[in-house]
């Protein structure tokens, strides 16, 4: 389900009896809250919550209740795991070099970006250096849900890993760029 291949698919693998438990997940998610601490600033646009949800706007209403059918997902990809041992020490490979980089003065780091391949074997741009004073890193992975391109297209805007695909691959807007981790940097 990670390729635009897929759509035949989606009509005819599983029943909705494999979607509803997913969906009683999701539904789920709308009961959790935050809880301030006296330290903790809460800023409205950190979280969202039912009242934050419009149902007449068709991008909030759906994306929360959307049902994707994993196990046609699972099918495409022959039931190969996204996160093995050896993607995640690319992560770890590629955190380290970045940090790395932190350790230089701004004007004598060289890594400038770094480029993965995603499940469709596609490379695709993980990182740009767009903080010349960038000194944390932090690993953003995506879910399965947020690597199908269905759900890219119409909800990518409420996926912070989706948004900084985006904007690191400005030429590939249109694609489900469905690498299963990105990085951001910042000061």
């Amino acid at each position: 389900m990670d390729s635009h291949q897929s759509a035949d698919m989606f009509a005819t693998t599983t029943s909705d009896n494999f979607v509803e438990p997913v969906a009683d997940v999701v539904d789920g998610v709308h009961k959790l809250a935050i809880e301030e601490e006296d330290d903790y600033e809460v800023h409205e646009d950190e979280y969202v919550t039912l009242e934050g949800i419009d149902p007449y706007d068709s991008d909030d209403s759906d994306a929360f209740g959307y049902r994707v059918d994993i196990a046609a997902q699972e099918l495409q990809h022959a039931h190969k795991p996204v996160y093995t041992r050896a993607l995640l020490e690319d992560v770890k490979y590629w955190a380290d070099q970045i940090r790395g980089e932190f350790s230089l003065a701004s004007n004598q780091r060289v890594l400038d970006h770094v480029d993965a391949s995603g499940l469709n074997k596609k490379k695709y741009r993980i990182w740009n250096r767009d903080d010349v004073y960038a000194n944390t890193i932090q690993v953003e992975y995506l879910s399965r849900v947020e690597m199908h391109p269905d759900f890219q297209s119409r909800y990518g805007n409420h996926s912070e890993q989706i948004k900084t695909l985006r904007r690191y691959n400005k030429d590939h807007k249109q694609d489900c760029i469905d690498t299963p981790y990105t990085f951001i940097t910042f000061d």
